[in-house]
């Protein structure tokens, strides 16, 4: 699906068919992607908050993206900010998050609000500090998460039907989501290439991940890493490298590397340094898009 500028989605305060919508996006979202537990997602502050919502025009305003706002006098919490997978990384959730606040700003019933507040889960932490707030306290745990632990998804070499799902799922993600050029995302290096997939056993073993390793003789160059979007943000992109790491550690094809090296997003370049890559060189331009190298040294002593 091709999303469209972000100043083409209204955003507006819910009608009760709208908040339906909104619910059903949350519990896809916060339930069924990410585990939560379905009596904390819908609770005693759904029926007194504000609720806004995001429409997609060209699909008859279907709701594509919603929060909640509630008002505790001084303070205003806005809480159950989520966009559906296929329209986040568009800066939609930024601009939901500033129409919320500008509503607060401008409304009599918050005139007593001196702050906004929301409870970020930890790895959306940057989002949040890029929209003006800071981290105050220390980091706890809202509700436990289950059923998602990463070992429960196998990860191998890709067999050939495998691979053309891996390349189905970074067209959805480079060339459809973040809009990279289709002809830039398919290239010579794919043939020669070692992929390897991350599978989902409860799905028939689709596919949910995928990377690949270029052997240049002095380093292993991984790239074109990718997790469906409905399973980012548990891990799993960590231990898709992980495992890629040891695999190229014990394996003759690799054993005149001395290293693992990656171009990487400029933003996404805090995960590669929490896995152990160090930036290293300036920033250069790929496709319109600012990328960095990543380097680490294999460690073929502990794998």
């Amino acid at each position: 699906m091709t999303v469209a500028a972000t100043d083409s989605y209204p955003i507006q305060v819910a009608t009760k068919e709208q908040l339906k919508e909104a619910l059903s996006i949350r519990v896809s979202v916060f339930v069924n992607i990410q585990k939560f537990p379905l009596e904390k997602e819908v609770d005693e502050y759904d029926s007194n908050a504000l609720h806004m919502v995001m429409l997609e025009p060209v699909l008859d305003d279907r709701v594509v993206g919603t929060l909640r706002i509630i008002n505790e006098g001084e303070v205003v919490r806005i809480g159950r900010i989520v966009l559906l997978p296929e329209y986040q990384f568009k800066g939609l959730g930024t601009k939901l998050l500033l129409h919320a606040e500008a509503h607060i700003a401008n409304s009599p019933v918050y005139n007593q609000g001196l702050v906004t507040k929301l409870l970020s889960q930890c790895e959306k932490q940057a989002f949040y500090e890029k929209c003006g707030y800071k981290a105050i306290g220390d980091v706890f745990q809202y509700c436990a998460i289950v059923d998602m632990s990463p070992d429960i998804y196998p990860i191998h070499p890709a067999s050939e039907a495998e691979l053309k799902e891996a390349v189905k799922i970074r067209i959805h993600v480079f060339v459809d989501i973040q809009k990279f050029p289709l002809e830039e995302e398919v290239d010579k290096y794919d043939k020669s290439a070692l992929h390897i997939v991350m599978l989902d056993p409860a799905q028939n073993n689709k596919v949910i991940g995928t990377l690949r390793v270029i052997n240049t003789g002095t380093a292993a160059k991984i790239g074109r890493v990718v997790i469906l979007p409905e399973y980012q943000g548990k891990g799993l992109g960590r231990r898709l490298l992980e495992y890629t790491e040891k695999y190229i550690a014990n394996c003759e094809q690799f054993k005149q590397c001395a290293e693992t090296k990656l171009g990487s997003q400029y933003d996404k370049r805090k995960f590669y340094e929490k896995c152990g890559y160090m930036a290293r060189g300036d920033i250069y331009d790929e496709l319109g898009c600012p990328h960095i190298w990543m380097h680490k040294t294999i460690d073929r002593i502990s794998s």
